[in-house]
């Protein structure tokens, strides 16, 4: 069995130095040797740092998708908020079910100086993926008002509903702050939960193919975390240090 690098259940001491490891702190294990590593020492088959060139934290406990609209509902008393609760649960749930590799995601981060939060961030090879979850009623359609208009907008139960995709972008700029770096790509999307879509949109859903609208991807769950799990620039290092960059700068709400 090689080393693993997990959070260690009952903690240990470092075998390499002797430094004791707090319980549920990450850290090198190896069942069959019944041995721990400080993630300052390594692991024996990984000699050197170079994978991690920052030492490797514990991860902040993110709150399960949905909190923070639950406690709005219940301020509230509001049913509006309850069914954006439910929503954004169910979306974590998808992409724990479906994200491979070693993509990380940050759930219900607050956005400094306004109200609004990113339901969803998601970190894979493929880029930084910004997630909003919406679990609306009415049939949803992506269409222009005639045959001969290139004016494209969104409709959710016959409600113009394009400004929400369009507010989404600005969310980027947010990230693209904190990322500091212009190569990742950041992809903003808008996800319906158990959508009503149109019979027109079936067929590009059926080949995994969502809508875009000014560069935010429009679509179901399932074929959104499917261009997610698509191989990209990022490589298991890059992927934690930018999810640990917003992790500090984007705070669970």
């Amino acid at each position: 069995m090689t080393w693993q690098l997990k959070a260690l259940r009952y903690g240990g001491t470092c075998n390499a130095c002797g430094e004791h490891i707090d319980v549920k702190a990450v850290g090198w294990h190896n069942p069959d040797l019944h041995k721990v590593h400080c993630v300052k020492c390594g692991s024996p088959e990984t000699p050197t740092d170079a994978e991690f060139p920052e030492p490797f934290k514990q991860a902040r406990v993110d709150p399960t998708g949905g909190s923070s609209a639950l406690r709005e509902a219940q301020k509230r008393r509001d049913l509006r908020w309850s069914k954006g609760a439910t929503g954004e649960y169910l979306m974590g749930l998808s992409l724990d079910h479906r994200l491979i590799g070693d993509a990380r995601v940050l759930t219900d981060r607050q956005i400094p100086g306004i109200e609004s939060n990113i339901d969803h961030l998601v970190i894979a090879s493929s880029g930084v993926w910004i997630i909003d979850s919406k679990k609306w009623k009415g049939k949803i359609e992506y269409k222009a008002n005639s045959l001969t208009s290139f004016d494209t907008r969104l409709y959710v139960g016959g409600k113009d509903r394009t400004s929400k995709v369009e507010s989404i972008y600005s969310l980027v700029i947010l990230v693209a702050q904190v990322l500091e770096d212009r190569k990742v790509p950041i992809h903003p999307a808008l996800v319906f939960i158990e959508g009503d879509w149109s019979t027109a949109a079936l067929p590009r859903f059926a080949i995994g193919k969502p809508y875009v609208h000014e560069g935010v991807y429009i679509s179901p769950p399932k074929v959104l975390i499917k261009l997610i799990n698509e191989p990209g620039p990022l490589n298991r290092g890059s992927i934690n240090l930018l999810a640990d960059r917003l992790d500090d700068a984007l705070r669970p709400r």
